[in-house]
């Protein structure tokens, strides 16, 4: 399912880029610019919280498979610089769309997760 939704996007921004360059493919390249803010800061601020709670609960990191060095200095600096690129991202006009259509995108994409599947969940429902 991934490839077919991947495989619809890569048409569609190919497609874009020749029929509609400055509407359509300007909204999908902002789109997965703000994407890939996002996905490292989740990976970052994962990374922390995971690793804070192993330890919190009685856990040692000496078990876990993979090191981290400088743990918790990386991914706190690789988050604040994440940050830093959205300020950037913000102050340039010409890539200021990333955040006035990924925002909205990112927001739906947890609305529908939600209202699909969240709900159930909060209520206990296996499905």
């Amino acid at each position: 399912m991934a490839l077919a939704v991947s495989m619809v996007g890569g048409l569609a921004s190919l497609v874009s880029s020749v029929v509609a360059p400055e509407t359509v493919y300007l909204v999908l390249v902002s789109v997965a610019g703000f994407a890939v803010v996002g996905v490292w800061m989740s990976i970052t601020a994962s990374h922390f919280f995971h690793r804070r709670a192993f330890v919190r609960s009685g856990g040692n990191v000496a078990d876990l498979a993979y090191r981290a060095p400088l743990f918790p200095l990386v991914p706190i600096l690789a988050f604040t610089l994440c940050v830093v690129s959205l300020v950037g991202i913000a102050l340039d006009p010409t890539q200021v769309a990333a955040l006035y259509f990924g925002i909205p995108f990112v927001a739906a994409c947890y609305a529908w997760f939600y209202f699909r599947h969240g709900r159930k969940a909060a209520a206990g429902i296996q499905g």
